[in-house]
């Protein structure tokens, strides 16, 4: 194919529709590697968010079945380590209903902390007693590539 140019010219220009296809496929390659990879990404932290999310909704269940049981609330302390074997009471069927779900969670452990305080400090309606409790969940997002293997902690305290 020849092509005249303003100046006479005569410019020999096979092939280079050829050579734009292939600058375009590439071009269109690297973004598509692009898009796959922002999708693994996008992946991972979803299986982080959904594991966080667990944790805060199991902290959440443990206060709601200690609210449901306040008079028993200092019978709901334990530690990382600890289980709940004996269910003869509420307290303890709910725990060890409780180190069950926790244990879902990648390397899950949970801990309940109970202090009386003085019932004063405790919201309406007046209360006889009332306890700060502090809940701390435990896991590991290690199970995901580029994710920690220290430890990740959920903190909570209320009152009951």
């Amino acid at each position: 194919m020849l092509r005249r140019v303003s100046n006479g010219a005569n410019l020999n220009q096979n092939g280079f529709s050829l050579l734009e296809v292939l600058v375009t496929l590439v071009v269109v390659a690297i973004g598509l590697l692009g898009v796959a990879g922002t999708q693994v990404a996008a992946i991972k932290l979803n299986r982080v968010a959904e594991t966080r999310s667990s944790g805060v909704m199991y902290a959440s269940d443990i206060l709601e079945r200690m609210r449901a049981n306040p008079l028993n609330a200092s019978s709901y302390v334990t530690t990382f380590t600890g289980t709940a074997t004996s269910s003869t009471t509420q307290a303890e069927r709910d725990l060890r209903d409780w180190k069950a779900a926790i244990a879902r969670l990648p390397g899950g452990q949970g801990r309940i902390e109970v202090v009386a305080t003085d019932a004063s400090l405790c919201e309406l309606p007046a209360v006889s007693r009332c306890s700060e409790v502090t809940v701390t969940l435990r896991w590991t997002e290690s199970n995901v590539v580029g994710g920690s293997s220290s430890p990740t902690e959920f903190v909570t305290k209320t009152r009951i």
